[in-house]
């Protein structure tokens, strides 16, 4: 059975952005401790010109632990130190959650595996050189035991806000939870919110009105298929809930959202739109951005980027001092043999109109399952240093940094004309598949193009099982069905010029 698409173009256009003078590129993985490690935070140290990261890696006894690492302007590394007692597990917790505090210290929020199986939630506060200096336990004392922090973010009167996740009432269902404390982390209140499913925090910050924007995701484990959603949650200075919105195609599996603020005290969200999920499996998605208005969250603009991928997700979205706008994110890709993962960075102008997109990673084919970037930071010379891991086959996860100028670029004097334009969506019924299901053939039938197409079937498994070359001029084409096992199939038609034509 083919499934009913939607049919729609993705075009390229070319950005012209000024050069500047870029202090050095680095492209590394490190192999902190002959164990795997995946960075997930980094942050710029402005008075000496060093990165620090987090990870998470193993010990000696092999307890999940945190990896502390400074490197320097060039990506040698400077310093690494752990943080674990060789009893609990200790998680690192998710992009955005390490911070720098006003002694010159840092702070992390994640969550502590007793001995029991218990989830406890934590902040953690070390001095400038990651020497210990106090563990805060936020622990949920009903009968599941379960809570984590995914995110800390410094609050403009020297407290903490800690955002992230507790046990519910079901099986199958999670609450955010919401924590301040003061600045040695005794809470000052305490707030959950239950929006209906398992719901997480991905991304917090405090608005000009001394409130917070929060950005989730909700997932419903009894519609596993079709129901996860983007969610924000609008929040006054003591966490009482204001209003509230979701994001994504109602009927397939979306992305989280994840907040920013623009320069006019407006809000960023990126996210991804789904428009297709696999039984119990991956989603087909697009880049979104939307800009929200900081009165009731409705839309000021509303944008798409990059072509439909698999996994698709944005890690970390920042707006920059000039109002530009950085996403970070990875997808998929499926080369017939795997599915391996890179990273883009994709840079807008305040507007939502794109600047640049760009795919990076250490190595491109089979034999690298992941290059994946969670976060990044932007230099004192603009450039935008990315944090993230590499896994390769038969080998262990690695720390990956990649030092890029303000265009994306990886090394000095590339072209600085990558850029992107959203889709032009044709009307429904310009695309059409019938007989619906089929049983020994289909007519497929789109709209006349000036340039030759190339028609691809895929499985649910992601496999080309069928492609034919479409006539320059041509509106229809006849698909014998017969030799195809029951089941559902992906249709793509793609311009051979490598701009594509996807239906889903």
């Amino acid at each position: 059975m083919i499934k009913k698409a939607i049919f729609f173009i993705v075009l390229f256009f070319a950005f012209y952005a000024n050069t500047y003078t870029q202090n050095g590129y680095f492209n590394n993985t490190y192999n902190l401790n002959n164990k795997s490690c995946a960075g997930s935070n980094i942050i710029y140290n402005s008075e000496d010109s060093t990165f620090s990261t987090t990870t998470a890696t193993t010990d000696s006894v092999d307890k999940l632990c945190i990896l502390f690492s400074k490197f320097d302007y060039n990506g040698n590394l400077l310093m690494k130190k752990y943080f674990n007692d060789g009893v609990n597990f200790y998680y690192s917790g998710h992009p955005g959650n390490f911070q720098k505090v006003w002694d010159g210290g840092y702070t992390i929020s994640s969550a502590k595996e007793d001995t029991n199986g218990f989830a406890i939630a934590i902040l953690l506060k070390f001095d400038k050189n990651f020497n210990f200096e106090f563990i805060k336990e936020f622990e949920d004392t009903s009968f599941n035991h379960y809570a984590e922090f995914q995110q800390c973010k410094i609050t403009k009167d020297k407290n903490f806000i800690l955002a992230g996740t507790i046990q519910g009432f079901g099986n199958y269902d999670h609450d955010i939870l919401l924590i301040k404390t003061d600045s040695l982390g005794n809470q000052l209140f305490r707030k959950t919110y239950n929006l209906g499913a398992i719901d997480n925090a991905r991304s917090i910050i405090e608005t000009p009105d001394k409130g917070y924007l929060l950005g989730g995701y909700s997932w419903d484990y009894y519609n596993a298929w079709a129901s996860g959603n983007g969610r924000i949650i609008k929040l006054d200075s003591m966490g009482n809930f204001e209003w509230g919105r979701q994001f994504g195609n109602p009927i397939y599996n979306d992305a989280q959202a994840l907040v920013a603020l623009a320069p006019d005290s407006n809000y960023i969200v990126a996210t991804s739109y789904a428009y297709y999920t696999m039984p119990l499996s991956a989603s087909d998605l697009k880049i979104q951005v939307i800009k929200i208005d900081k009165t009731d969250g409705s839309t000021i603009w509303d944008r798409q980027y990059d072509t439909i991928r698999v996994d698709n997700y944005p890690k970390m979205v920042k707006v920059l001092t000039d109002g530009n706008i950085v996403v970070v994110g990875n997808e998929d890709f499926w080369d017939g043999f795997n599915y391996y993962s890179t990273s883009y960075i994709l840079k807008l102008k305040p507007n939502g109109d794109s600047i640049l997109f760009r795919r990076f990673f250490k190595n491109n084919n089979q034999y690298t399952l992941s290059n994946t970037s969670w976060d990044f930071c932007i230099a004192e010379d603009k450039s935008i240093v990315s944090c993230g891991y590499v896994s390769m086959q038969n080998d262990y996860q690695k720390l990956w940094l990649v030092k890029m100028d303000s265009l994306g670029c990886l090394q000095p004097g590339c072209d600085p004309t990558a850029g992107i334009e959203e889709p032009h969506y044709l009307k429904p019924g310009q695309l059409q598949i019938y007989p619906n299901p089929a049983t020994t053939q289909a007519t497929i039938s789109y709209p006349t193009t000036d340039n030759a197409l190339i028609l691809q079937i895929y499985n649910m498994l992601g496999q080309l099982v069928y492609e034919e070359k479409l006539s320059k001029g041509s509106s229809q084409t006849t698909l014998d069905t017969r030799a195809y096992k029951k089941g559902l199939y992906k249709v793509v038609v793609g311009e051979s010029n490598g701009t594509l034509v996807v239906t889903d």
